[in-house]
């Protein structure tokens, strides 16, 4: 009783070499004195045993002196032979499975990839054994049944968040000649991809910021995030992969680019700010700002369905578009519209909702909906 007392007030440390010098080193009564000590449950045992294996590093000087001056009461009270548990990493678990060694094995998976289309392992989802998040998979009945829609307004904050969507959208169609453009029925294939590759690497920039401010709240709170992380990441990642389909029809060139690094560095700053500021608000902006992508993309298949887009017309769907939205073989670039519609139609539901809920309370959305 005098040991267990002792052992309720010492460290770890020091209570396994307690244990060792008072159990004359015989490993089962140190189990046992371990457990009636701590009254450690079953369940546990296997965890017990486990840092008494790793106790075996606390031998002392004194243990290994006890050990030569006391010959004669080791054949009495034997030290007990503690070895660490094998425990490998799951990888090495696998490879010991399999029967094969980790060079042939990562031949083996190099192998397997260059025999895949690079497009298709960029597209490849995590149920497939790629990197891709979670995201819906449409029925052509739904994305077909896409409408443009708006919610008006309510709120002080809506009215903020509406204005200010509206005017960024006027000023982007002027400065962009888009307006121009599609007065004169002059928009052509090489113009739209211009126009949804630079609005989608803006579009990929609330979704990543939101996620990103929510995961610094919840670890100086201290608090759960309820869900919102996951979806506001599949949001981000879902727009990456529509500029990436773009990507495989039009590659941008130095002004494009010199254009997204100003905007992403004005956007940026400018959203995080806000968010830390008004959850509320920056999804309501975002919720405004896929209803008017709704209303891009329901004119670029207007463009396609009237012939001003013969190219796009008869071209063949990019392999990462087959591969990410699970679209049919023979698919076409109209099956693409359709899809990254549906997407933003569904981004636009996602945040026009999570602006109507409180910033702690759960996120109604499991991940992939």
């Amino acid at each position: 009783m005098l040991i267990v007392g002792r052992m309720a007030l010492s460290s770890p440390a020091s209570v396994s070499r307690t244990l060792l010098q008072n159990s004359h080193g015989n490993y089962h009564e140190i189990k046992t004195m371990l457990y009636s000590s701590f009254h450690l449950p079953t369940t546990c045992q296997a965890m017990g045993t486990r840092w008494l294996h790793s106790s075996n590093s606390l031998y002392t000087k004194i243990d290994k002196e006890k050990q030569v001056g006391d010959k004669h009461d080791d054949a009495s009270h034997p030290v007990p032979n503690l070895q660490f548990e094998k425990l490998p990493h799951f990888r090495e678990r696998l490879i010991a499975e399999d029967d094969i060694t980790l060079p042939q094995k990562e031949t083996k998976i190099a192998k397997q990839d260059t025999e895949i289309h690079p497009d298709i392992l960029e597209a490849r989802s995590i149920q497939d054994g790629g990197y891709r998040l979670p995201h819906p998979i449409w029925s052509n009945e739904e994305v077909e049944s896409v409408k443009v829609t708006h919610r008006p307004p309510q709120t002080k904050v809506d009215k903020m968040a509406f204005y200010t969507v509206k005017a960024l959208r006027q000023s982007f169609d002027v400065f962009s000649g888009y307006s121009l453009g599609k007065w004169r029925g002059s928009l052509d294939e090489k113009q739209w991809i211009k126009r949804i590759m630079f609005l989608e690497t803006i579009a990929g920039v609330p979704g990543m910021v939101g996620a990103m401010v929510r995961h610094l709240i919840s670890l100086r709170r201290f608090k759960r995030d309820q869900g919102w992380i996951h979806t506001l990441l599949e949001e981000a990642e879902n727009e990456r992969m529509h500029l990436m389909t773009a990507m495989r029809i039009a590659n941008p060139g130095f002004i494009m680019k010199a254009a997204v690094v100003g905007a992403q560095g004005v956007f940026v700053v400018a959203f995080s700010l806000a968010y830390f500021i008004s959850p509320r608000f920056c999804h309501r902006f975002v919720g405004y700002l896929e209803e008017q992508a709704v209303v891009t993309y329901t004119d670029c298949l207007a463009a396609i369905d009237t012939g001003e887009l013969k190219m796009w017309s008869r071209m063949k769907a990019p392999e990462i578009a087959v591969e990410y939205w699970k679209l049919k073989d023979d698919a076409m670039m109209r099956d693409v519209i359709l899809a990254i519609r549906a997407d933003e139609a569904h981004h636009r539901t996602v945040n026009h909702e999570l602006s109507n809920r409180k910033p702690d309370e759960p996120n109604p959305y499991p991940p992939g909906e």
